[in-house]
């Protein structure tokens, strides 16, 4: 992660993970840990929701900004990349 999204994520007050499948509390863990509610690293509200669509990784939702690392994220991309959008 770079620089200013670690910046931008201390800041966040919520955090929503979203994945194909279930994910254990250490990777959820690893996730948050990414991403602090304020700068004194308290930790955000974190809400995890099951989204099959997804096929495979997760969706970060972090205030308003999307950190999509999904399967379906990188094949939309794919897609637009071939067709021009």
């Amino acid at each position: 992660m770079s620089d200013s999204t670690s910046r931008y994520a201390k800041r966040a007050e919520s955090i929503k993970i979203y994945s194909a499948y279930p994910l254990e509390k250490p990777v959820i863990d690893r996730i948050c840990e990414k991403f602090h509610a304020a700068d004194d690293g308290s930790p955000a509200d974190v809400e995890v929701k099951i989204d099959p669509s997804l096929i495979g990784g997760v969706k970060v939702m972090v205030g308003d900004m999307v950190y999509d690392g999904s399967i379906k994220g990188k094949l939309d991309r794919l897609r637009d990349a071939l067709t021009g959008r």
